[in-house]
């Protein structure tokens, strides 16, 4: 009886030091995995919002069909004032020189965190589609 009080103790402690070995790799690993911020969420958030609105609006289009970016430029610039947005659209001739190109107004070039974000759209020309992209870069403010 006494031997196998023993054996039981062992068993326990071994299998206690199995789960502390467990909940260090688990920890260390869990302690690795980096967590985006908040306002790095709404920022990409805040991208795509802006070119899915501007897509189906139909401003894209228009902005493509009339080579005129009035009403992108007039867009962006009511967007909220904490954010800078640059909008690049591109025609698939040329994928390396923008087609239409508008920045925010008092936006420097200084951030600390930047996202871009790329959206494909087709534009109706005469009789043809032709495939557009549309590249937005978002950065927070800094004064």
């Amino acid at each position: 009886m006494n031997e196998r009080g023993w054996i039981i103790s062992f068993d326990a402690v071994l299998a206690l030091m199995v789960m502390l070995v467990l909940f260090v790799g688990i920890s260390f690993y869990v302690s690795g995995i980096k967590h985006e911020s908040l306002e790095s969420i709404r920022l990409q958030e805040f991208t795509f919002d802006v070119l899915s609105v501007l897509e189906k609006s139909g401003k894209i289009e228009e902005a493509v069909k009339g080579n005129d970016a009035t009403e992108l430029k007039r867009f962006i610039e009511k967007t909220q004032s904490q954010y800078c947005l640059s909008l690049e659209l591109y025609s698939s001739d040329d994928m390396s020189n923008a087609v239409i190109s508008v920045n925010k107004s008092d936006c420097g070039g200084k951030y600390s965190e930047l996202v871009s974000v790329k959206r494909s759209f087709l534009v109706k020309e005469n009789s043809d589609l032709n495939f557009y992209l549309a590249k937005a870069k978002a950065w927070v403010k800094e004064e």
